[in-house]
């Protein structure tokens, strides 16, 4: 068996579930002070932690909480580092790799908008830093329900139950695209087939690449293409 290459390694360490729970919580934190400067208005709408945060305990408790993620943020580095299992820089290619596919998304989108009536990127009454924070919390939170929770639980456990790993994958991937999809209408906007069919079928692309890079790659592209697609709308 040959030696492993930089490459490789860096594919498997960007892969390692661990490694990417703990490369993703600057995007959390970062989402965590948008939460604070806002007030909470640019919560994202899967966030359940900090709605039964602000539910219960108020802004103090959602500012307790931010502490407890950056210590966890420094011990967890701290400890892989000493376990030999994680290079924190690779978060820098890791960002390169996502935000190829992020504009590759944001680019396909924003064309088709420009020719599908109603196909809407997003709110058009914020700010544009407040889209960036509102773009990292579903980066981040978007990708733990749906993708790492909805998807990698189901295709798992219905694949331990019938014995049949493609149908726990088949099944995942409908439920998680669909439910993706259809929690984007509890919000003002009303429900139409197109953005729906569109949501869904971009949700099947996020589960590919999390099915293929990982959970970290899965996150920043989201975010980087949420940013891209609803800044670039705001600005231009």
């Amino acid at each position: 068996m040959g030696q492993e290459t930089k490459f490789d390694q860096y594919l498997r360490e960007s892969r390692d579930p661990l490694n990417s729970l703990v490369l993703t919580l600057p995007i959390l934190l970062l989402y965590q002070v948008g939460l604070l400067l806002s007030g909470g208005g640019t919560k994202n709408g899967v966030d359940f932690i900090t709605e039964f945060l602000v539910n219960n305990w108020g802004m103090t408790g959602v500012m307790a909480f931010n502490g407890g993620l950056f210590v966890t943020l420094i011990l967890a580095v701290v400890v892989l580092k000493k376990e030999k299992r994680l290079e924190p820089g690779i978060v820098f290619p890791i960002i390169i790799e996502s935000t190829v596919y992020a504009l590759t998304m944001g680019s396909l989108i924003l064309l088709l908008m420009r020719y599908i009536p109603g196909l809407n990127a997003g709110p058009t009454s914020l700010g544009v830093l407040d889209r960036i924070f509102i773009s990292l919390g579903a980066g981040f939170h978007e990708e733990l329900v749906f993708r790492l929770v909805l998807f990698g639980g189901l295709s798992w456990a219905i694949g331990r139950l019938s014995d049949k790993r493609e149908v726990g994958i088949v099944v995942g991937l409908i439920v998680s695209c669909v439910l993706f999809s259809l929690v984007h209408y509890l919000g003002p906007e009303d429900f139409a087939m197109g953005t729906f069919v569109y949501r869904a079928l971009a949700g099947a692309v996020l589960v590919g690449l999390y099915a293929w890079r990982g959970f970290a790659v899965a996150v920043y592209t989201h975010a980087i293409y949420d940013v891209y697609v609803l800044v670039w709308k705001q600005v231009f």
